[in-house]
């Protein structure tokens, strides 16, 4: 008789369990892959000379969606990205590094990892934006890390550079 009771009470804390977790409000999409290259210009103000950025990089995308459908997290990793700048009136070029996830819920986005790291030969590390940063909409609201500007470092780079 205990023994009963005890299998019932099993049997209940599995079928339980099981209703918990197929009531899950997080399901993950087969994660998509796309390969993205965008060309931009730079302010001139920036510099004080023109400036032509190339973002290029195969990002691997997974969407988790609630049980009715909802977005509810977005995770983009960022593989093999490169983000080049190029002095338009010398062609001197200098190009950064960029890996790491951005992980979207609702107007959260998180970047953490290497968002940008340029390195010159002989000199190392110029500039980078390495860690965590946080924004809820356009506001910054967390910053870890080295996170340098990287304007006007990259000007005085790029205006030595032959």
């Amino acid at each position: 008789m205990k023994a009963r009771s005890l299998a019932r009470l099993l049997l209940m804390s599995l079928i339980a369990l099981f209703a918990a977790a197929s009531t899950s409000p997080v399901l993950a999409a087969p994660p998509t892959t796309e390969q993205v290259t965008d060309v931009f210009d730079v302010p001139e103000s920036a510099c004080g000379f023109p400036i032509e950025g190339t973002f290029e990089a195969t990002i691997k995308t997974s969407t988790f969606v609630d049980k009715n459908g909802n977005v509810v997290k977005t995770i983009e990793r960022f593989l093999h990205a490169t983000l080049t700048f190029i002095n338009v009136e010398t062609g001197a070029s200098l190009t950064g590094k960029s890996a790491g996830p951005l992980i979207t819920r609702g107007d959260t986005q998180t970047a953490t990892g290497i968002n940008a790291r340029f390195v010159v030969p002989g000199q190392g590390i110029v500039a980078a934006q390495v860690g965590r940063l946080v924004f809820v909409g356009d506001e910054l609201v967390l910053e870890r890390g080295q996170n340098d500007e990287l304007f006007p470092t990259l000007c005085s780079v790029l205006a030595d550079m032959q």
